[in-house]
């Protein structure tokens, strides 16, 4: 059996070699001006790092580039990202902007781009995707890679980098770090396979200080943070035989503390034992909430996610309801019993 990798990657949707799509996405962009990059809303490490690792990548190659966003970036990770390559807009001045190429990166459904999305997927506008998430659409790019293998979207701007002849630099091997270190939780996840190691290998080789990254990210809590980890333990709740772990943040518990800063807290509860499936639950009005959703062994999360209109992957997903917390905990212990319990 042939290691996973780039070169022996194929494109969920198409069946395509992953090289040949790549070349393809090189050749659209080698004559280009401008590119502008985006992820997903409340963009996480791999929807960052892959972000300003393309910006800084196209811009060595002499492409106007820039990461956009509308929402502000996550305190952990704004000063460990390099000045001048993330900005926050509006779709109003974003679509004002003359711009060859847009591409997507970690998402390929166009509304998880939030209120982008119009300027994003306005006729006549040529865009690009790379992500590792699955999908099961297809045609709403003019390219599209998907490989749901990758363990990280940052893994396939790596190769994408490659392709288009970019010299990997300190800074861009910085930014691809975050992104596949964090989406691996620290190379610790079922996504840690050689693939992953590899390009770490390739990465570190660049003069990245590990533990010094991982204290910021992971060991660098305010205490209204801290906190609020404290009510998440409180609040934990459990269904099934334990196998559903479940806990909820109120805008009480919350305070002042915004969604950008909760994440990670739900890796607090990975620990528990017998737990497969882990929700928290935050609200974030008066009957709306966002749902993080973590599975450990055979449970499949992502599934769960796409049933509310969310996504994600098999072992970490998330979405968002509306209605009450009592109908979304029932909701939850259905959709999950589904799995952990059988037929």
């Amino acid at each position: 059996m042939s290691v996973q990798s780039i070169e022996s990657s194929r494109d969920a949707l198409s069946g395509r070699p992953a090289t040949e799509i790549l070349s393809e996405m090189s050749d659209a962009l080698r004559d280009v001006k401008s590119c502008v990059v985006t992820a997903h809303i409340a963009p996480d490490g791999d929807a960052l790092g892959s972000c300003v690792g393309l910006v800084l990548g196209l811009r060595q190659i002499g492409k106007a580039a820039t990461a956009v966003f509308t929402d502000e970036l996550p305190d952990r990770y704004r000063e460990l990202l390099p000045h001048g390559v993330v900005e926050r807009v509006t779709p109003e001045e974003l679509a004002k902007r003359s711009v060859d190429w847009f591409v997507v990166l970690d998402t390929s459904e166009p509304e998880r781009i939030g209120t982008l999305q119009p300027v994003f997927f306005a006729d006549g506008v040529k865009r690009m995707c790379l992500d590792h998430h699955q999908t099961y659409k297809s045609g709403r790019y003019q390219h599209e890679l998907i490989i749901t293998e990758a363990p990280a979207t940052g893994s396939l701007v790596l190769a994408f980098l490659e392709t288009l002849g970019v010299t990997l630099t300190p800074e861009i091997a910085h930014a691809l770090w975050i992104a596949i270190a964090t989406d691996t939780g620290w190379f610790r996840f079922s996504n840690t396979g050689e693939w992953a190691l590899r390009d770490a290998s390739r990465l570190v080789s660049h003069g990245i200080e590990v533990e010094s990254l991982h204290d910021q990210l992971y060991h660098d809590l305010s205490l209204p943070r801290a906190r609020l980890v404290g009510h998440v333990l409180k609040n934990a709740c459990t269904e099934h035989g334990g196998k559903l772990l479940w806990s909820f943040l109120s805008l009480e518990d919350r305070g002042s503390v915004s969604l950008r800063e909760l994440d990670g807290v739900i890796d607090y509860l990975k620990a528990i034992r017998e737990a497969q499936i882990i929700a928290v639950i935050v609200q974030t009005g008066p009957d709306s909430f966002k749902i993080s959703l973590r599975a450990r062994g055979e449970a499949n999360v992502e599934r769960i996610a796409r049933s509310f209109g969310g996504g994600g992957h098999v072992k970490a997903a998330g979405c968002r309801f509306a209605g009450t917390l009592d109908e979304l905990v029932e909701l939850l212990r259905s959709r999950t019993g589904e799995q952990l319990l059988g037929p």
